[in-house]
């Protein structure tokens, strides 16, 4: 027969064995998720109407991870750095270039083009947003795996969208230059379902 004080450290070591099992999966769990930190960054609207009118929006935060299956990008847009006003969430599976998903729309592919940026070859992707009774339909994303956004175009307004100009200049540069090298998405159709 067992002593009181053996019942009770058999019970402890049960206790200790399954809760060092949940440290274990949630452990596991937050390795499996490789998370870069949050980087400040600034986007520039332009007019295409007026040229000269401006805005920055300086308070931008690009926070990316990646899982097995995806890589997420997520652009926080923060009032005094504190108080978030703007969120935008953007996903792309890992090895495929089909589509990206803004807000879980399912954003296809419209073409590609291979540039040189820092010293290395990138493929700028465009991809096409384009959801039925949202204001900011019809807008073009060009997208970069390693960083992101670079550069969008909002067709129905006619705005445009720097991200990063200081550090992504020389892309955008490339992607207003070639844009007629791009294949249009003018006449594109939402064909990508989930």
């Amino acid at each position: 027969m067992l002593s009181a004080v053996e019942v009770k450290a058999g019970i402890y070591f049960n206790l200790y064995m399954k809760y060092s099992i949940l440290i274990l999966f949630i452990l596991i769990f937050f390795i499996s998720c490789k998370t870069e930190n949050s980087k400040k960054i600034y986007i520039v609207t332009e007019d295409a109407y007026n040229k000269e009118r401006k805005e920055r929006l300086d308070s931008t935060y690009l926070k990316k991870y990646t899982d097995k299956q995806k890589r997420v990008y997520d652009y926080q847009y923060r009032v005094n750095d504190s108080l978030l006003s703007h969120y935008f969430h953007v996903e792309k599976e890992i090895n495929n270039s089909k589509y990206i998903k803004i807000f879980e729309v399912v954003c296809p592919v419209v073409d590609s083009i291979v540039c040189r940026f820092n010293n290395k070859n990138i493929k700028i992707y465009k991809y096409l947003f384009d959801e039925i009774n949202i204001s900011d339909d019809r807008t073009d994303y060009y997208f970069v795996d390693e960083l992101g956004i670079v550069f969008s175009q909002n067709m129905a307004w006619n705005i445009k969208y720097y991200y990063n100009p200081n550090e992504y200049e020389s892309i955008q540069d490339f992607i207003k230059l070639n844009e007629d090298k791009f294949k249009s998405s003018f006449n594109m159709k939402q064909e990508i379902k989930n």
